[in-house]
Formats: structure tokens, C-alpha cells, sequence
């Protein structure tokens, strides 16, 4: 199920969001794919370094509370730390 729905996204919503420059959407979505896929992959330093790689900060009184959230879950995941937490830091750093 889940496989379906990510291949119906990507068909329908991926040229759109690219056209609209939103290329840290589609980022996200396949950092997202990648650990569905493989769960056990999210604690290796190459997968850290992906996903550090994949998100570039403005300031964080600007920046997006809902993105930042989005990679919260994702980090919090790579760390096996409480998503609150994780997110609170991002939102004080």
C-alpha cells in the first residue's frame, strides 16, 4: 500500500513540484522512501550525511515550522530521540 501510494505521488505531484522549485519537498520524499524501504539504514553515519546535506536552513525565525518538523520526525528517527524534543532543539538552534 504504502509502495503504491509513493509511486502514484511521484507521478502525479513530482514534475509539479518541480516546475515550482520545490526541490526540498522532493528531497524530503525520498529520504522518507529510502527509510520506509530500509529502516535499519536510518542509524548509519551515510544516511546522517544525506539527510544533513538534503535541507538548507534560513534563519529559524523565517524557516518553515511545519518543514522543520517534517525533518524533526526524520531526525528523531536517526537518533532514537523523542520528536518533541528533537523538534524544540531545531526551533532554539
Amino acid at each position: 500500500m504504502v509502495d503504491s501510494r509513493f509511486i502514484s505521488f511521484k507521478r502525479n505531484y513530482f514534475k509539479h513540484l518541480s516546475a515550482i522549485k520545490q526541490e526540498r519537498v522532493i528531497s524530503y520524499l525520498k529520504l522518507i522512501e529510502i527509510y520506509y524501504k530500509k529502516p535499519e539504514i536510518a542509524t548509519t553515519i551515510e544516511f546522517y550525511n544525506r539527510v544533513e546535506k538534503s535541507f538548507n536552513w534560513i534563519n529559524r525565525n523565517n524557516e518553515d515550522i511545519f518543514l522543520m518538523s517534517f525533518y524533526a520526525w526524520l531526525k528523531a528517527k536517526m537518533t532514537k530521540q523523542n520528536i518533541y524534543f528533537v523538534t524544540l532543539n531545531l526551533i532554539n538552534n
